[in-house]
């Protein structure tokens, strides 16, 4: 994807990349997030669907090669590592 005609995550959707660039599994960003391990798994759907990018890493990658993403994250956010 060249960042053309992207469209931004939901703040939700945000929190889930970012946990996932901290190295967080779903079911461990569920757990952090206060969200059922399928919650998770719907919102990575979306997220690979709005940017036609179907991997993880390659999704992580792409919001910080691009700038995407919420403000930075308070360290009392991260009290999970």
């Amino acid at each position: 994807m060249d960042g053309v005609g992207w469209l931004p995550l939901t703040a939700r959707q945000t929190a889930v990349v970012e946990c996932a660039a901290c190295g967080l599994s779903d079911k461990q960003i569920a757990r952090e997030l206060g969200v059922s391990y399928r919650t998770v798994r719907t919102h990575w759907e979306r997220i690979f669907a709005r940017w036609d990018i179907h991997s993880r890493p390659a999704v992580v990658a792409f919001q910080i090669r691009h700038g995407m993403g919420a403000e930075p994250v308070e360290d009392s956010a991260l009290s999970f590592l």
